[in-house]
């Protein structure tokens, strides 16, 4: 059974329509005990993906404490809330299990209007060494993956801009020149979830089509 939590409705109708076995939650992630209630509602889980966030660009001198709080508790905290009950429910099961933090390569790197994104990512990049090293002792894997720019309908506009800059991103730092489809991202994802990755746990794995190597 495959459960997916989310604010909006549209996109859980979407992927129930893609995936009619899906079981959907309609939940605000960014509300600490409604999320935890919706996670206890599901039960025992064996494979946990974070994949919550948003990216209110801003400049830096332009931050408010709505901005603030509103990105950490979406992006950092939700992370904490929902894996908090889960990894509860698979120690009383002594089974193990296997979570993967979906972080950014803007933990690594930053641009200008990215200071709160890039700082609440380097959170989830931290925060999942640390759950890694106090879960080991239940055999539950914690790593993450930091990709570059996905191609998805979240940042299609960007996406456009990015392809009409002739010395952009694709063009000046990319190795391979084109954006990262979501599928790929998951591939990734899967092994990390699998018996494949039995000995991995609190890595960060970049997919960004070679840009921190450039």
């Amino acid at each position: 059974m495959v459960y997916a939590l989310d604010k909006d409705e549209n996109a859980l109708e979407t992927m129930r329509l893609i995936y009619p076995n899906l079981q959907t939650i309609s939940v605000d992630l960014a509300n600490w005990e409604e999320t935890k209630r919706a996670v206890e509602s599901i039960g025992f889980v064996d494979y946990l993906v974070n994949n919550a966030g948003i990216n209110h660009q801003k400049p830096f001198l332009d931050i408010t404490p709505q901005d603030f709080q509103i990105m950490f508790d979406v992006n950092l905290r939700s992370i904490i809330a929902v894996s908090q009950v889960v990894a509860k429910r698979m120690i009383e099961n002594e089974k193990g299990g296997s979570i993967v933090n979906i972080s950014s390569t803007s933990a690594k790197t930053t641009q200008p209007d990215f200071c709160l994104y890039s700082s609440t990512k380097s959170g989830v990049n931290m925060l999942t060494k640390s759950m890694a090293v106090e879960l080991s002792p239940y055999n539950i894997r914690v790593n993450c993956i930091c990709p570059s720019f996905m191609e998805t309908g979240l940042v299609e506009d960007r996406m456009m801009r990015l392809r009409s800059q002739p010395n952009g991103f694709l063009q000046s730092r990319a190795l391979i020149k084109r954006f990262i489809q979501p599928e790929e991202a998951a591939d990734l994802v899967l092994f990390l979830l699998s018996p494949l990755a039995s000995m991995i746990t609190g890595s960060e794995y970049l997919i960004d089509g070679g840009v921190s190597t450039n």
